[in-house]
């Protein structure tokens, strides 16, 4: 049973994460972050240069996000159903689901715009490293997009 929480926490964090860290993005101007950069705040110079191109950091963070909550959704799925048994399968899936609506897009998106500058500051230098690391698939996705 503690692994089952384990693994529903593990997924509304890590996709709670993501969702406020791509809100908080969106949200904040470019303008806002110029001059943030020109006061020399941490982060600011990676934001600037996430925003300057977008598309992948964003490519990035709903790529990410995605295949957290499906793998996630799939390793609760097969726990409970060893747990409680496949009977239950459907019901747990229904709260999983729920769970992930409200705690891992809903809220985290509401407090990623109200603390936008906060967090795009924080999460900026993490999300450019992961975007340099998903190029490959970003680069994919923006040549069959375009």
């Amino acid at each position: 049973m503690e692994i089952l929480i384990l693994l529903v926490l593990g997924l509304l964090i890590s996709s709670g994460l993501l969702s406020m860290s791509e809100t908080a993005i969106f949200s904040v101007p470019l303008s806002r972050i110029e001059l943030m950069k020109e006061k020399k705040l941490p982060g600011s110079r990676s934001l600037v240069l996430i925003k300057e191109k977008i598309s992948r950091p964003i490519i990035t963070i709903v790529v990410l996000n995605n295949f957290i909550n499906i793998v996630g959704s799939m390793f609760v799925g097969v726990t409970a159903a060893e747990i409680f048994g496949d009977q239950f399968l459907g019901i747990i899936s229904a709260i999983v689901t729920v769970l992930i609506i409200f705690f891992a897009e809903i809220i985290p998106k509401t407090l990623g715009e109200r603390h936008a500058e906060k967090i795009a500051l924080v999460v900026a230098r993490p999300i450019l490293f992961i975007s340099k690391l998903f190029t490959p698939i970003a680069w994919l996705i923006e040549s069959l997009t375009s």
